[in-house]
């Protein structure tokens, strides 16, 4: 015998990486472990293979970024380069 559940099943939808938050509708910020000892690097925020954009932190720490388009909060990365 089998048995179900009635109702629609819903998938959740994707959450961002913990480190990740995604406000204001858009607005990716992601927050590092400590301060980053990087000067003059820029760091830079990509899904996937794709550049986000560079982001800007006013602490070394905490980086934020509006992306001007869609990205998979799944496959957020973040790239730092001299």
């Amino acid at each position: 015998m089998a048995l179900g559940l009635g109702g629609p099943s819903r998938a959740e939808p994707p959450q961002p990486p913990s480190a990740w938050q995604v406000t204001g509708g858009n607005a990716l910020t992601w927050t590092a472990p400590e301060r980053l000892p990087i000067a003059d690097a820029a760091v830079e925020f990509w899904s996937g293979d794709r550049l986000l954009g560079r982001a800007h932190s006013p602490d070394l720490r905490t980086f934020t970024l509006t992306p001007d388009g869609p990205f998979k909060i799944e496959e957020l990365q973040v790239r730092a380069a001299y």
